[in-house]
């Protein structure tokens, strides 16, 4: 292979839909399909996905072999960023002629955001302080690699934008955003899809009147695990839509997920859609949701925050048991606070700077970098 990047984005993952989780960060500037192509491990899965020709251009999408991925067309001292801390990086990482940096493909409190694997890469990008504390306190990390500069805060670089939806005003749409299932035990499932529980609380804000329609974006990823929760899904979106205008929105769906929803009402996104309030799970959709400035509250199933969090839940969060509707100024004034505890920057100056000026500041400080000069010891 020609060597003739400096960067380049990995995906190794047996899911369909993987490459529209990244997608944004080609369309948002982040990444330039020219400079920094990203290069799809060959998966069966992946050829089952109708996204395949469409987004090859947006991305400069390289399908290659499974012994590929430890040689990629770097060169010497580039970077290879890592949106998936999948099983099959542990072979790309060996190859120490460049740089290994995992950016996952946003920033949640979910137990997968902190596996030990991320430890196999050089450097890691993070949203800011709560990443930071949740590494050092499970153990990940030590203090060494936090002072060394391991660990480097991007702000919300690497958290996906809403496309298709907008802050809006009173009377405006409800957003509800339940997540999937996720891999592992049913300890790691944050979804409200069970048991109704989503449903009844969008159910009991419609039924106040203080919104015109609501719009239901499930994970793409849902169904791929668990038939039940597209079961589940598909019941809440018909009962819901007996009583409420209510739309889908199955952009980046999985096939299976497309499928399963046929016959129901589509949310056509030509427009962005105003959104008054949203709703989600413990998930990565807090993060984009705050990228958004979109008010929102966070539908508690089975979930302790972290301390830093405590009282943010508290103005924020949806119990099972229900929660008191907090005035407009306080979930403003919660919104805030939970902002700046999820977003921080390694320079202040990269705060203000368009995407691809940030990815440049986090190269130029991996380049920089002396953590790697006495080699790799772990």
């Amino acid at each position: 292979m020609d060597r003739s990047y400096t960067s380049a984005v990995l995906v190794d993952s047996p899911i369909a839909t993987a490459v529209a989780q990244v997608l944004p960060f080609y369309r948002a500037g982040t990444f330039c399909a020219a400079q920094s192509p990203l290069f799809l491990r060959r998966q069966w899965g992946q050829y089952l996905s109708p996204l395949r020709a469409r987004v090859a251009q947006d991305c400069g999408l390289q399908v290659i072999a499974r012994g590929q991925a430890l040689t990629l067309p770097l060169r010497r001292g580039g970077v290879a960023y890592y949106p998936f801390n999948s099983q099959g990086n542990l072979n790309a990482v060996n190859n120490r002629q460049y740089r290994h940096v995992l950016i996952l493909h946003g920033e949640s409190n979910k137990a997968a955001s902190v596996r030990p694997a991320a430890r196999i890469y050089d450097f890691v990008c993070i949203a800011g302080p709560l990443a930071r504390a949740r590494y050092r306190e499970a153990g990940i990390f030590t203090d060494a690699d936090l002072r060394g500069g391991r660990l480097i805060e991007v702000g919300d670089l690497f958290v996906q934008d809403l496309y298709g939806y907008r802050p809006g005003q009173a009377g405006d749409y409800l957003l509800y955003t339940p997540t999937w299932e996720g891999y592992g035990s049913r300890r790691n499932d944050h979804s409200s899809l069970i048991g109704g529980f989503g449903r009844a609380v969008v159910k009991q804000i419609m039924s106040g009147g203080a919104h015109h329609g609501v719009i239901i974006r499930p994970h793409p990823y849902t169904g791929t695990l668990s038939r039940a929760h597209l079961i589940a899904l598909r019941r809440d979106v018909m009962a819901l839509a007996r009583d409420f205008p209510t739309f889908i929105d199955l952009r980046d769906a999985n096939p299976l997920l497309r499928l399963a929803m046929a016959g129901l009402r589509h949310f056509n996104a030509q427009d962005a859609a105003p959104i008054s309030l949203a709703l989600c799970d413990v998930s990565g959709m807090e993060a984009a949701l705050l990228k958004a400035r979109i008010p929102h509250r966070i539908l508690l199933r089975q979930f302790s925050p972290p301390a830093a969090l405590a009282q943010v839940y508290r103005v924020k969060s949806i119990a099972a048991t229900g929660a008191p509707a907090p005035d407009h100024a306080a979930l403003q004034e919660a919104d805030a606070a939970h902002r700046a505890l999820v977003f921080g920057h390694a320079d202040p100056a990269m705060a203000a700077q368009p995407p691809a000026i940030r990815r440049a500041f986090v190269e130029e400080m991996i380049m920089h970098s002396r953590f790697w000069e006495g080699g790799r010891d772990d």
